[in-house]
């Protein structure tokens, strides 16, 4: 007598034991994906809390560049520019007097630009920071109203960038 095996029930079983790997390997990776549910093109609340305190920290450093204490300095500095430019174009180099006056002018033109430099870069700088931040994580993505509110009701911001 002779005895033939066939594939069928070791097929099965090469079968069954493909699919109960596929099945394992799914749950092994489904906590990972059911840990970020949002859906896509939507900010999670870690994100949004995120876009929210730029945005305010982005209004509160465009307040500063805008207020009164660099405005002033930006009003002295045109004053001073435009003075010195109309003293350049009247200048009398002969007169010895009239050129230490545009020299004095100069000098404080030079000392103004380094104060308003000193008072905006440190600002100007941290927009920059925070612009690309928000950019990189927040353009483009739509947040969820109920997370907006809760970062705007109790804000937790993250360190800054």
């Amino acid at each position: 007598m002779k005895i033939c095996h066939s594939n069928g029930i070791g097929g099965l079983r090469l079968t069954l034991a493909a699919f109960t790997a596929a099945v394992a390997l799914t749950a092994a990776t489904a906590p990972a994906l059911a840990q970020d549910s949002t859906p896509a093109g939507y900010l999670n609340a870690e994100e949004t809390m995120s876009c929210i305190c730029w945005e305010e920290e982005l209004t509160q450093v465009d307040t500063d560049l805008n207020g009164p204490e660099i405005g002033a300095l930006h009003t002295e500095y045109n004053r001073v520019d435009e003075l010195l430019r109309q003293a350049h174009a009247n200048l009398d180099p002969s007169d010895k007097a009239e050129v230490e006056s545009v020299q004095r002018i100069s000098e404080r033109h030079t000392q103004l630009k380094q104060q308003l430099d000193q008072a905006q870069f440190p600002l100007q700088r941290r927009k920059v920071a925070l612009v690309t931040n928000y950019n990189k994580l927040c353009a483009g993505r739509r947040m969820f109203a109920m997370n907006v509110d809760a970062a705007r009701k109790n804000p937790q911001c993250p360190p800054a960038p």
